[in-house]
């Protein structure tokens, strides 16, 4: 499955939000709690409906957004 096909965003679920999909979770909700320090398990223990496949792709995109803007302070 590639990274897009995790996410999807519908007006009737969550107000649109990007969610992962067939999930009511918010992506931004996820990225949160990994800046925050949580682990794989005690995220999957508390999102139960969220795959590891997709914590794996939040974890890319949390990585990927903190190096960019660790550049963009930089340049």
């Amino acid at each position: 499955m590639g990274t897009a096909e995790h996410f999807e965003s519908k007006s009737e679920v969550m107000g649109g939000k990007l969610c992962f999909r067939g999930t009511r979770i918010p992506v931004q909700a996820i990225l949160e709690v990994i800046r925050a320090g949580w682990d794989d398990p005690t995220i999957l223990a508390q999102f139960q409906t969220l795959s590891g496949g997709a914590l794996e792709v939040a974890r890319g995109m949390a990585t990927a957004e903190d190096r960019d803007q660790r550049e963009r302070r930089v340049a």
